[in-house]
């Protein structure tokens, strides 16, 4: 009895040791500490000697060892907590790193691209105010010969009117139409000055022995007259004979007749076919030539070729009056149309030095000018500007959708080139077209080095840097940096929103330029923000344990790796975040659309975490999604 009393009093206090220890633990998680009290037994202790107290001792030792364990339970708990903990801040101290990594990057693609965009506004400036500073130079040029040309013209005004008065005075003309137009040169005005003096006087002379004879004749018919009379028979009274005039007339009309037949006879070619030889190193024909004088001195020429290869439908010259007249065959000014000229040649003409006077500072204008070759480009027409070296110091090219280009030959036998348009369609990529488009670099005989190069597409922009090689088969590669590219155009039914950039390098290779796209190879690295996958509802996905998944995924930021080799594209590491939403995602798609990968999403839960693996099949316009 005594026994069964001593157990259920252990028992009692155990409870109550137990409901102290939880109370306290429970006073601890709140801050708060109390010290169980124990509770005393109700009757008094076994008396010693008794066999409960055995038992008492050891249920105190079974209640000391489960409290043992307990404590070593919490501590082994507090210590997963504490390494939980530390797994916790430890991941979130890399995401926090990687964010800020990648904020970093994007920052100073940001920075690139402004700088880009400075320096495309800064050359675009310099272009602009270099062609206003040209125009009003040319403009200038324009009302400073225009002035002098109307000051010349008023000068040969009053030269002729003074000179048809000493004409008058002299005898009465009969009227020739003979323009001023006619007869614009200053040498052929010298020389008309000087027949004036000599026509004058031969005039004088003429009339004094006019005079002379008439005064014979008066004293012949005076003589006549006495012998008649003396005689008894009347005189015979010879008329009088007027020869300034008809003089006067046959020169003028011969004259009028020389300057008909310098625009009707052809010219002999030959003097400058050896000249234009001579300055360009090459074997130049000239079909036929004749002199013109409407509009001043000019050389009218038609069916010339150079070296067989280039040729010109025609071309008007207007050589130096005075180096004509000395016999030399120089050239001021070179109008040139319907010229055709081999790709090749280009860099061989921009940097030819041409030897002789003939050309020397002299200004060509080409209109419907075709450089035919490989590549296919427009119809232009351009402006040379030939030093007094010989040497082209520069050639300005302008063309359809506001085509510009300038280049500029160097000491060194390369050449500049700065080219700009309003929309250019990519020679080497026809099914690309780039709005306010603008290239600069350096050429030379071998290739091309494009410093830099850009313009808009699909609601974004594009630039880069480029090498070009034609020796041999045609080799282009370079880099490229893609800002705010509308990505839903690739494939909407796989990405339908969502704006693209990236940065990657690209090559291409083949014997057809215009080819070269079919060869191309890209890769790099892409991020799309702020974007839907189209098709398949990851979220559904997940929460429905893979039974539906139609619909669209709304992402926060997708990023990857790319590559394109010959029309085949290869996806790899594709990260997927929206929120408690995270995927991952690899694919291949085939030149012929075909699509194959798998994605693994994973979603955060209050209850746990799900996860779905699925695989992506079917085409890109019709893509298959299944577990």
């Amino acid at each position: 009895m005594l026994q069964a009393r001593a157990m259920e009093e252990a028992r009692t206090r155990a409870r109550q040791r137990e409901r102290d220890q939880d109370d306290n633990r429970g006073r601890k998680s709140k801050g708060e500490t109390r010290v169980a009290q124990p509770t005393l037994p109700a009757a008094a202790p076994a008396a010693p000697g008794d066999g409960s107290l055995d038992a008492l001792m050891a249920d105190l030792d079974s209640f000391s060892q489960r409290e043992e364990e307990d404590r070593r339970a919490r501590e082994v708990a507090d210590h997963e907590s504490r390494e939980e903990g530390k797994r916790k801040s430890q991941a979130e101290a890399e995401r926090r790193a990687q964010e800020d990594a990648e904020r970093e990057m994007r920052e100073q693609l940001e920075r690139e691209a402004r700088e880009q965009e400075e320096r495309q506004r800064r050359d675009e400036e310099e272009r602009r105010a270099r062609e206003e500073a040209e125009r009003r130079a040319g403009v200038e040029e324009r009302r400073r010969l225009e002035a002098e040309e109307s000051r010349r013209l008023e000068a040969e005004e009053r030269k002729r009117k003074a000179q048809e008065a000493l004409l008058a005075k002299a005898a009465p003309l009969p009227d020739i139409e003979v323009s001023d137009k006619d007869l614009d040169m200053t040498e052929v005005r010298r020389d008309e000055a000087a027949v004036a003096r000599d026509a004058r006087k031969a005039q004088r002379e003429r009339e004094r022995e006019a005079r002379q004879r008439a005064k014979e004749a008066k004293e012949h018919a005076k003589a006549a007259a006495r012998e008649a009379s003396a005689s008894g028979k009347s005189p015979r009274v010879r008329r009088k004979i007027n020869w300034v005039r008809p003089t006067v007339v046959t020169l003028l009309t011969l004259l009028a007749a020389g300057l008909v037949a310098l625009h009707v006879i052809p010219l002999p070619m030959d003097d400058y076919e050896r000249a234009a030889s001579d300055a360009l190193g090459r074997p130049v024909k000239i079909g036929t030539g004749r002199l013109s004088l409407y509009s001043g001195l000019r050389l009218n020429l038609s069916d010339v070729s150079v070296d067989g290869s280039t040729t010109i439908a025609g071309a008007q010259a207007y050589p130096s009056l005075r180096a004509l007249i000395e016999g030399r065959q120089v050239v001021d000014r070179l109008e040139i149309w319907g010229v055709t000229v081999p790709q090749s040649a280009i860099g061989a003409v921009v940097v030819a030095k041409l030897r002789g006077e003939g050309l020397r500072g002299a200004r060509i204008f080409v209109k419907h000018l075709q450089l035919t070759g490989p590549v296919p480009l427009p119809v232009l027409e351009g402006e040379a500007r030939i030093g007094a070296d010989g040497a082209m110091s520069s050639v300005i090219l302008s063309g359809p959708d506001a085509l510009a280009a300038t280049l500029t030959p160097t000491a060194g036998g390369e050449v500049e080139f700065d080219v700009t348009a309003a929309n250019l369609t990519v020679p080497f990529a026809p099914e690309l077209t780039l709005s306010s488009f603008a290239m600069k670099g350096k050429a030379n005989r071998q290739g091309m080095n494009i410093a830099s190069w850009g313009g808009g597409v699909l609601g974004g922009a594009i630039s880069g840097t480029a090498n070009l090689r034609w020796s041999g088969a045609w080799q282009l590669e370079g880099g490229l940096t893609a800002r705010s590219i509308n990505a839903a155009v690739f494939a909407p039914a796989l990405l339908s929103e969502g704006k693209a950039e990236g940065q990657g390098r690209f090559s291409m290779s083949g014997k057809d330029p215009a080819k070269l796209s079919n060869a191309a190879f890209l890769e790099g690295s892409f991020s799309v923000g702020k974007g839907a996958l189209g098709t398949v509802d990851l979220a559904r996905v997940l929460h429905t344990s893979g039974r539906q998944y139609g619909g669209r995924t709304q992402f926060t930021e997708m990023t990857g790796h790319a590559t394109y080799d010959h029309g085949a594209v290869a996806l790899r590491n594709v990260n997927i975040t929206a929120g408690a939403l995270t995927a991952g995602a690899n694919a291949d798609i085939a030149p012929s659309g075909a699509i194959a990968g798998r994605i693994v999403a994973d979603i955060r839960t209050t209850v746990q975490p799900l996860r779905a693996i699925l695989v992506i099949g079917g085409t890109v316009k019709e893509p298959q999604v299944r577990n």
